[in-house]
């Protein structure tokens, strides 16, 4: 496993609780902050790899505020479109 992989690994361990609550709060139900938990870790994925993060609760909750609000606007978004 690489350094950024044991990073990321650590940081989902360690962090998986704050990142679901976050969601939680924004989304009011499990299964889409679930769902929204599990994006926060493949953003976080993307973007760690050469990065350091000198603070990873504000980072990690920065990130989860983010996704779940993007994650409710593509809900709400659906709604939307959808006929009745």
């Amino acid at each position: 496993m690489s350094t950024d992989a044991d990073t990321l690994a650590l940081l989902c361990v360690t962090h998986r609780a704050l990142v679901f609550q976050t969601c939680r709060q924004i989304l009011g139900n499990d299964e889409d902050a679930e769902d929204a938990t599990q994006e926060v870790f493949v953003r976080v994925a993307k973007y760690l790899p050469g990065r350091s993060v000198e603070k990873p609760s504000a980072y990690l909750r920065q990130v989860a505020q983010n996704t779940a609000r993007d994650f409710l606007q593509r809900k709400l978004r659906a709604l939307e479109t959808t006929p009745l």
